[in-house]
């Protein structure tokens, strides 16, 4: 499978809710939803939260050229996102029981005895970064006719899709002329992505000290670790 330099750019619809996705995590998503090479297998073909243990590394079935560090760590070739944002605002989205249609299936004096404070049941007016948004790009290593597959089957990116947020209008892949070379991470000594701290002895440009991950789920608690990220 060849692994050629691109950039990929996706151009959206709609305003982006949360943080924009690094695209290996998009990716992997991807590959579990539609079980690509049977790797459902590898989360038990559920849904994993932070309580359950990763039974996997990373997936090579995802069409990213992978780097491997000299301290052990891997992640994918791919840059962290840069966002080409027009305006950003904080918009509230709220949330709270419907008792109408659970009068129908709980008895009316045990409706009173429901937790409002915390649980299903509680009222929240939750606070997002919202930001218009005119694209986004990653630079990437990786098989770029697989890319344009996988990417065309994907319609929404970032948080709170659900209420018509982060619509792609569609996705750019196109090849670079270009060569990367082993620091494919650093452009101009300034760091494209998170990596492990033990890379680098002193803070790369445009960098700070952070405790994260560096491949997907960037959310889970056993990707953590001690690493350089972008800022």
């Amino acid at each position: 499978m060849t692994r050629s330099p691109c950039l990929i750019k996706a151009w959206l619809a709609s305003p982006l809710a949360g943080e924009a996705p690094m695209l290996d995590a998009i990716l992997e998503r991807h590959a579990f939803i539609h079980n690509i090479d049977g790797c459902a297998a590898l989360s038990a073909g559920r849904q994993l939260n932070s309580h359950d243990p990763l039974t996997y590394d990373m997936l090579d079935c995802v069409p990213l050229a992978q780097q491997l560090f000299a301290c052990g760590e891997k992640c994918y070739c791919v840059s962290s996102p840069i966002v080409d944002g027009v305006c950003e605002a904080t918009e509230h989205f709220v949330r709270r029981a419907d008792y109408a249609t659970l009068k129908g299936r709980i008895k009316p004096t045990e409706i009173a005895k429901l937790r409002q404070i915390t649980g299903p049941y509680a009222p929240s007016f939750e606070p997002h970064r919202v930001r218009t948004v005119r694209a986004i790009a990653w630079y990437a290593r990786g098989d770029v006719q697989l890319l344009k597959d996988w990417l065309s089957h994907i319609g929404h990116i970032g948080g709170k899709t659900a209420a018509g947020y982060g619509i792609v209008d569609r996705w750019d892949v196109t090849e670079l002329d270009v060569s990367m070379s082993d620091a494919w991470y650093l452009h101009n000594g300034v760091l494209m992505r998170p990596v492990p701290l033990a890379v680098f002895d002193e803070a790369p440009k445009g960098a700070k000290p952070y405790f994260g991950a560096i491949k997907p789920p960037y959310w889970h608690p056993m990707r953590q670790m001690e690493i350089w990220k972008p800022c």
